[in-house]
């Protein structure tokens, strides 16, 4: 009788283990720090994809967010295209335009720095920082950490989900990326950005 009781008891206190091994807690990131990462290409945003490999970090090139703001996608594939294959440099404005404002934030669905820049001709366009959680495996990972850290030591920490804007300039090296339309603030002409940064190098100062 005692025997039958103890194993009823043993088979009950077993039952939450079990529940919880069937359905096992989703984890958002690396064990040691959950952050949400994103999926819409994101193996190409954050260069784990496998033709990350193929992008040229040796050469980069001098440009200007008007002139990125005027290349356009050869195919529209899921994969890294063949413009997605370039690093670029580009001098760019942090203040927010009279008709137009920019600023940065943590984004809430992908945790990435979501940086607004412009030129002087009034061109603008996105940079991203992702976070260091996201990117494991990637492609110059230590570079994007680095490029975020700048960007945080330079411009203080954004907040997460909505804007704050900025002042200063700075240089960014990034590899470049076509987006779609989702009503992204300071997009380019043609939805062109610097995804991820490589390096931010500036002065500045929040609203």
């Amino acid at each position: 009788m005692r025997r039958g009781l103890a194993a009823a008891l043993l088979a009950l206190a077993l039952v939450p283990f079990a529940w919880a091994g069937a359905f096992p807690h989703k984890t958002l990131g690396p064990a040691s720090r959950q952050v949400p990462c994103g999926t819409e290409r994101w193996d190409v945003k954050t260069l784990t994809d496998p033709a990350a490999g193929s992008v040229d970090f040796t050469h980069v090139k001098n440009s200007t967010v008007t002139k990125l703001g005027k290349i356009h996608s050869t195919t529209h594939t899921a994969s890294r295209r063949p413009e997605e294959k370039v690093a670029y440099r580009i001098k760019v404005i942090l203040d927010s335009l009279p008709t137009k404002k920019l600023g940065f934030k943590i984004e809430s669905n992908d945790s990435d720095i979501h940086l607004a820049v412009r030129d002087a001709a009034g061109a603008t366009m996105i940079v991203e920082f992702p976070d260091y959680n996201c990117t494991q495996g990637a492609q110059r990972r230590l570079a994007m950490k680095q490029a975020r850290a700048a960007l945080v030591s330079a411009c203080g920490q954004p907040p997460r989900g909505h804007f704050r804007e900025l002042h200063g300039s700075a240089t960014i090296t990034g590899v470049l990326f076509f987006d779609f339309p989702h009503g992204q603030r300071g997009h380019a002409r043609n939805y062109a950005e610097l995804h991820p940064a490589l390096s931010f190098k500036g002065t500045c100062s929040a609203s």
